[in-house]
């Protein structure tokens, strides 16, 4: 029993150490456009979200207690008692896109890069690294099911539109001027960027989608099997009147949208 302890000890380190590793390549040797995009919660007390998140079944990555994955998006958990739910976005260098940046928003430097602000408030941390996490899974393996991207309501589309791309999304699909629409950083991450007051429920900047189709009600069942809070049930979309999406919060403030679509 020791020995296996000890060899899934060194078999962590050596994945967490080669993260590193990777992530102090040159520029031109990481993948993928330089860019990786995490989610960023805050937490007054750490084992709340660690519980949270261990019991809706997400994996710890790199064997570290403060990231977890689904398998297709990462949530990294910041005990700075400064930290705001937002995003962090990674780059080997960020001092040339800033400028671009400089046009959409009020950027300022940090120890390690650049601290910003969305339109809809949301706060975007501009890390100056070239750590490279691993590629999203086709699909996610949480209990809330199948994960569709980051979700923001905004009441400058336009605007919000403009300073995801300059940080180096692109879009996927629908318009920002007719309300919706979809940015991606061509690996995994999405981001979904809708008009301010088009949603009859609660909405919290930002929340994590998740869409199940005809599966969302035995999703729902197995969220609250594990005895996690929920924040609204929502009737709306249902022709009986039952709670068939519902509506999460991590203990940092992060909304989760369980849906059927």
């Amino acid at each position: 029993m020791l020995l296996m302890r000890l060899y899934v000890y060194i078999l962590l380190s050596a994945m967490f150490f080669s993260g590193i590793a990777l992530g102090q390549q040159k520029a031109a040797d990481v993948p993928l456009g330089n860019l990786a995009v995490t989610i960023k919660t805050p937490v007054n007390k750490p084992g709340n979200s660690i519980d949270f998140y261990n019991r809706l079944g997400f994996h710890q990555l790199y064997g570290s207690l403060l990231t977890y994955t689904d398998g297709k998006v990462i949530i990294e958990i910041d005990t700075n008692k400064s930290a705001r739910a937002g995003m962090n976005f990674y780059k080997p260098s960020w001092k040339t896109d800033v400028e671009k940046v400089k046009k959409w928003a009020t950027v300022k430097k940090t120890k390690n890069g650049y601290r910003l602000s969305d339109p809809s408030g949301v706060m975007i941390y501009l890390i100056d690294s070239g750590v490279v996490f691993p590629p999203a899974l086709d699909s996610s393996y949480s209990l809330l099911g199948n994960y569709q991207g980051v979700t923001l309501e905004s009441g400058n589309m336009a605007a919000s539109y403009e300073l995801y791309t300059a940080l180096g999304l692109h879009k996927t699909k629908g318009d920002a001027e007719k309300g919706f629409v979809e940015l991606s950083d061509g690996r995994g991450f999405t981001i979904v960027l809708m008009s301010a007051g088009s949603c009859p429920h609660l909405f919290f900047n930002p929340s994590l989608t998740y869409f199940n189709g005809s599966r969302n009600m035995a999703v729902i069942a197995g969220i609250k099997a594990k005895g996690i809070p929920v924040v609204q049930d929502i009737t709306w979309f249902s022709k009986e009147g039952k709670a068939d999406n519902i509506i999460l919060r991590d203990p940092g403030g992060y909304g989760f949208f369980i849906f059927s679509d």
